[in-house]
């Protein structure tokens, strides 16, 4: 009778790194000019990796930057995070970033990018906001209003699995990447699968 092997291969599907994408979407505008026509920038990041944020700047069309500062939106209230003033170069993190979170300015590419780590998905979830502030251009009484408006984006936090663990119906745990097998063909094979912990919680499915 043929005989069938399996391998056995255990995925986690998340990834080390953030990723961003737009999406249309009515920026918060309760305070610091926001723009109600922003874009909502959505990224995800896994818990325990570090996440960059990029708030765009352009010093060309608004005037020499001075400052930039984050917030995180509740809907309580709105609480700096971080704090950058750009002639003396320094940035400071502040609340709940306070000890884990940096910048780097790009000035070619006209961003300022905030890196948070660890970022952790206890805490670190929810809605941020980007305020840029310019110097007043020589021989200008007025500025843009696309130049006053905030920068929103959504951070989604995903946490890995505390366990993972597949048996055998005699309880004999698998290891990942084990054959198992040889097997005669309708034969059958039960695995049973467990894990705990997780965000969103973890799902078993055949690849």
């Amino acid at each position: 009778m043929p005989k069938t092997t399996f391998v056995l291969l255990f995925f986690i599907f998340l990834s080390p790194h953030s990723c961003a994408k737009r999406r249309r979407g009515g920026g918060d505008s309760s305070s610091g000019g926001g723009d109600a026509t922003t874009a909502t920038i959505n990224v995800t990041a896994v818990s325990g990796a570090q996440v960059d944020l990029a708030c765009r700047v352009r010093p060309a069309e608004c005037g020499e930057l001075y400052g930039l500062e984050w917030y995180r939106i509740s809907k309580e209230q709105q609480k700096r995070v971080y704090f950058y003033h750009h002639p003396s170069g320094r940035g400071k993190a502040e609340g709940g970033w306070r000890g884990r979170a940096g910048h780097a300015y790009d000035a070619g590419a006209g961003v300022m990018r905030v890196t948070l780590a660890p970022a952790l998905a206890s805490q670190d979830g929810g809605v941020y906001r980007c305020e840029v502030t310019y110097a007043k251009k020589k021989n200008s009484r007025w500025m843009k209003d696309s130049c006053l408006g905030s920068q929103s984006f959504l951070l989604t936090m995903l946490e890995r699995p505390r366990f993972l663990t597949v048996m055998l119906e005699n309880g004999t745990e698998v290891e990942d990447g084990q054959v198992l097998g040889p097997l005669d063909e309708e034969s059958l094979l039960v695995l049973r699968c467990s894990a705990g912990g997780g965000k969103p919680a973890p799902k078993v499915r055949d690849v």
